[in-house]
């Protein structure tokens, strides 16, 4: 319920909330990293089933209120985008990666402010963005 609560918080919000949790921004970078030098297929998607239950146990690690949760609540945006973060995780096919889906994420990537992926971590960033840097890291290398 509580899930469903701050899901529907998030579409209600005309923008994604970043989050800022260290762990799991660390260990983001870390990932990228570690996609960009493995060429295994088969490694890339253990290693990312293994990236998703981590955010996962870090959602449930987070100490909720059952009530008072508002738009302006930092704990709730943090665990909403975490959320989002999560369901981009689960929709992530490595295998329906084309070419032209590439091509835009990095070109997104080099305009953004958050640079593409290998770059130093910021402090915070939205559930988009984290997920941009990890397919770019997933695309293969021209």
């Amino acid at each position: 319920m509580r899930k469903l609560i701050i899901i529907a918080m998030l579409f209600a919000s005309s923008h994604s909330f970043a989050f800022s949790n260290p762990a799991v921004l660390k260990a983001t970078q870390d990932l990228t990293v570690y996609l960009q030098k493995t060429q295994s297929s088969a490694l890339k998607a253990r290693t990312l089933a293994a990236f998703k239950n981590f955010v996962s146990s870090q959602i449930d690690q987070m100490d909720m209120p059952e009530d008072g949760l508002t738009a302006s609540n930092q704990q709730a945006k943090e665990f909403a985008s975490l959320l989002e973060f999560e369901t981009y995780l689960e929709n992530l096919n490595v295998r329906n990666l084309n070419e032209e889906r590439c091509k835009q994420i990095n070109a997104h990537l080099e305009a953004t402010s958050h640079g593409a992926s290998g770059q130093p971590i910021l402090n915070e960033m939205t559930a988009y963005q984290a997920s941009e840097q990890i397919v770019s890291a997933l695309c293969p290398k021209s």
